[in-house]
C-alpha cells in the first residue's frame, strides 16, 4: 500500500528580522577545517605507527644512564647522559627510504615561537628526547580528541593503572556487537560535565570496531596504548595512575624527582597540540596561523559522524563510516549525552548551509529536496538580507528550519535533508513514517530507495558515485541481456537511467552517458 504524504512545507512564509551577532560574542568554535585536519590527523599517525618505536628505544637507552648515575652526588649525570644518547640512529622509513630524523649530534638548533615571536633554541640529547616524548604524546592526544569526540577534561582524567591482564590499560575495553559481526573497542572514563554533587558518572565512548576474526587495531586505540608504554617511567616516577603525564621540570632535560612530574593539564595539552602542528605539519598557507583549541576537534567529530567528506584520508573516512552505524542508529555514546546533543545540532547547521547552497544556485543540485526548497523559498529570501554575511545567512535560515526539525545526513550517494513526515527509510522499516524520529535509519539507506524520497540532496561532490553507479549497471544491465536475464536487465535499467538523469542534472558526463534513453 503507498501512502501520500502531506505537501512539505519547508519554510514559513513570513518576513522576520533576527538580531545577529558575530561568531565571537555568539561563542561559537569552530571545527577544526578539513585542510588542516587531513594533514594533522595523518602526520598524528605516522608518528604512532612509525616513529614511536625509536623513541621507546632512544627512552630505555637514557633509562639505563640515568639508572647507572641515579646516586651520583653530583650534577655530571648530565653530561654522562648526554653521551650515552650521542650518535643514536633512527630506523629507515619507506618509501623515502632515508631515516625519519637526523641522529642524535651533541648539539642541534630548534625553531621556536612563544610571546616573543620566533627564535632558535639550542637543545643538547636530553632536550631532544623530552621534545620527541612531548610530540608522540600530542600526536596520541590529538588522534583520540578527532576519533573518538572526548572532552578535553574528560580525556585528561583517562586511568592507564591498573593494567589488565591481557595487557591493555584500565580505561580500554573490546566486547563484540549486539548483532555479533563486530568487535567495539570502548575507552571509559569519567564524564565531567553535568556531575553535580561530587556525584562519580563514568562514560564510555566508542573508540573503533573491527570485523570478528580480524586483528586489526583502530587508531585511537593504537594511540591509547602508546601512551602506556610512553610515559611508564613518568608514572612511576610520580606515583601516577593516569594516561596522560606530564613533565614540569624546570629547563629541557628529563625529570628525576618525584616532583618533576604530574598530570597533564589542559593548557599544556594545548599548547603541545599547536607547538606539534607547527613544528611537523605542512599546512596550506591559509591555514599557517589557525590555532587549535581541544573543542574544535569535538567540533569535527561531530561533523564527520552526519557525514563523511570524501575529502577525507581513507582510514578516517572508513571510521566515521562505521562509527555512524553504530553511535546512530544504537543512540550510544555512553552516558555523554552531550556529545549527541552535539552531534545533532550539527546536523541542523549543515542543513541551513546546504539549504543556503541550494538557494544561492552557484552549484547545481539533483534530487527532489532541493526541487522543493527552490518553489517554497519565497518567504526566506526576503529575509536573507544582501549585507549578511554566510554565517549570519545559515543562522538565519537555522532559525527558520529549527520549528520544522530539519537536519542534513550525508553519505556517499547525497544529503539527506530530513524531516520525519516524509523519510522513506522509517516508512520502509516500520510501514509508516515515525513522527518522533530526528535522523535517517542508516540500514535502510540506499540510493534505490532514497532516490524518490523527498529529503534527498545530491551535490556535484557525489557525482564521482553515481559516475560508478552509472558504469557499473551499465555493465550488468549488457552482460545479463546476452544471458537473457530479465529480472536483472530491468533492474539494471532502470538504475542506469536514475544515475544518467542525477549526473546530467549536475552537469556531469559519464562514459556512454548520451546513449541512455
Amino acid at each position: 500500500m503507498q501512502v501520500k504524504a502531506e505537501p512539505i512545507r519547508w519554510f514559513a512564509n513570513k518576513e522576520e528580522s533576527w538580531s545577529l551577532t558575530g561568531a565571537k560574542e555568539r561563542g561559537r568554535i569552530p571545527a577544526v577545517p578539513e585542510e588542516l585536519f587531513n594533514p594533522v590527523l595523518r602526520t598524528a599517525i605516522r608518528w604512532i605507527d612509525n616513529y614511536s618505536e625509536d623513541i621507546r628505544r632512544l627512552q630505555q637507552r637514557e633509562r639505563e644512564a640515568a639508572l647507572h648515575s641515579w646516586l651520583w652526588n653530583s650534577k655530571n649525570y648530565v653530561d654522562y647522559v648526554n653521551r650515552r644518547l650521542l650518535g643514536f640512529e633512527f630506523q629507515t622509513i619507506k618509501p623515502a627510504n632515508r631515516p625519519w630524523r637526523s641522529a642524535i649530534v651533541r648539539y642541534e638548533d630548534k625553531l621556536i615561537r612563544d610571546e616573543e615571536g620566533f627564535r632558535r633554541l639550542r637543545r643538547g640529547p636530553l632536550a631532544v628526547l623530552r621534545g620527541l616524548i612531548t610530540n608522540l604524546l600530542s600526536a596520541c592526544g590529538i588522534v583520540i580528541q578527532a576519533l573518538v569526540g572526548m572532552r578535553i577534561s574528560e580525556l585528561l582524567g583517562l586511568e592507564a593503572l591498573p593494567i589488565k591482564e591481557d595487557g591493555w590499560p584500565a580505561c580500554l575495553s573490546m566486547r563484540p556487537s549486539s548483532d555479533g559481526m563486530y568487535e567495539v573497542f570502548y575507552i571509559t572514563g569519567r564524564v565531567t560535565k553535568g556531575a553535580k554533587n561530587g556525584m562519580r558518572v563514568i562514560g564510555e565512548w566508542v573508540a573503533g570496531l573491527r570485523p570478528v576474526g580480524s586483528n586489526f587495531i583502530p587508531e585511537a586505540v593504537r594511540a591509547t596504548v602508546t601512551l602506556v608504554d610512553l610515559l611508564r617511567d613518568w608514572r612511576e616516577l610520580g606515583g601516577l595512575t593516569c594516561l596522560f603525564a606530564h613533565a614540569n621540570a624546570g629547563g629541557a632535560g628529563m625529570p628525576r624527582r618525584l616532583t618533576s612530574v604530574d598530570r597533564m593539564s589542559a593548557k599544556a595539552l594545548i599548547e603541545n597540540q599547536n607547538n606539534f602542528i607547527f613544528e611537523h605539519v605542512q599546512v596550506p598557507a591559509r591555514y599557517s596561523g589557525w590555532r587549535i583549541t581541544t573543542h574544535q576537534w569535538r567540533k569535527k567529530f561531530a561533523r564527520d559522524i552526519i557525514r563523511c567528506d570524501p575529502n577525507s584520508i581513507p582510514a578516517v573516512r572508513d571510521h566515521f563510516k562505521h562509527m555512524s552505524a553504530l553511535v546512530l542508529e544504537t543512540a550510544y555514546l555512553g552516558s555523554d549525552l552531550g556529545l549527541l546533543e552535539a552531534v545533532n545540532a550539527y546536523a541542523a547547521r549543515e542543513a541551513a548551509s546546504e539549504i543556503l547552497d541550494i538557494l544561492d544556485g552557484e552549484e547545481p543540485f539533483s534530487g527532489r529536496a532541493p526541487d522543493i526548497i527552490r518553489r517554497q523559498s519565497a518567504g526566506l529570501r526576503k529575509i536573507l538580507k544582501s549585507d549578511l554575511s554566510r554565517d549570519e545567512k545559515i543562522d538565519t535560515i537555522s532559525r527558520v528550519i529549527e520549528e520544522e526539525g530539519v537536519s542534513a545526513w550525508g553519505c556517499d550517494f547525497g544529503t539527506c535533508l530530513f524531516r520525519c513526515e516524509t523519510a522513506k527509510c522509517h516508512f520502509a522499516a516500520k510501514g509508516d513514517f515515525d513522527l518522533t524520529a530526528v535522523r535517517p535509519l542508516l540500514t535502510e539507506r540506499k540510493p534505490d530507495l532514497c532516490g524518490s524520497c523527498a529529503n534527498l540532496s545530491i551535490a556535484v561532490h557525489n557525482g564521482n558515485y553515481w559516475r560508478r553507479r552509472f558504469l557499473t549497471n551499465k555493465a550488468i544491465w549488457a552482460a545479463n541481456r546476452r544471458d537473457g536475464n530479465l529480472p536483472y536487465v530491468l533492474l539494471a535499467a532502470r538504475r542506469t537511467r536514475h544515475a544518467a538523469d542525477v549526473l546530467r542534472s549536475l552537469g556531469l558526463e559519464a562514459d556512454g552517458l548520451a546513449h541512455v534513453a
